[in-house]
């Protein structure tokens, strides 16, 4: 493992934003995120690493509508969170709260938007509808 993460260090977060727009590479990555000794970015002191990578998660999480996707990019932060140690945590910490305060306001907003449509207007393919069910996913699985 710790071999495995001193090799990822550094190439992790180039090769997340080289793929973050393919859906279907998110969730491997994510989940090689998962497997890493968080550990060591303190201990190799790649703190600003450590910070790019939850970042690209978050971003990763905000962008894509799938939910394997949503649900990997929720599971590394919420791995990093747990896992991470003390001021990486704390940094983690603080990116999922803000992310979930952000997804509640859209949740919040998304729903006045649909209280204000008629029946016939309530569709999957409305884009308030699609907005609204993607924050609550994504608000779910950060939970």
């Amino acid at each position: 493992k710790e071999s495995l993460t001193v090799s990822m260090i550094k190439n992790l977060p180039n090769i997340i934003r080289q793929h973050q727009v393919d859906v279907e590479k998110i969730p491997p990555m994510m989940q090689v995120l998962q497997t890493l000794d968080l550990d060591m970015f303190s201990l190799k002191r790649q703190e600003k690493v450590f910070n790019a990578l939850i970042n690209l998660a978050k971003e990763s999480l905000l962008k894509h509508s799938a939910v394997d996707s949503i649900s990997a990019c929720s599971g590394a932060l919420l791995y990093c969170m747990r896992e991470a140690p003390g001021d990486l945590k704390s940094e983690c910490t603080l990116l999922v709260t803000e992310c979930s305060v952000d997804l509640l306001s859209k949740l919040i907003n998304y729903s006045d938007e649909l209280l204000a449509m008629k029946d016939e207007e309530l569709h999957v393919d409305e884009p308030g509808v699609f907005a609204f069910y993607t924050s609550t996913v994504r608000l779910y699985e950060l939970q």
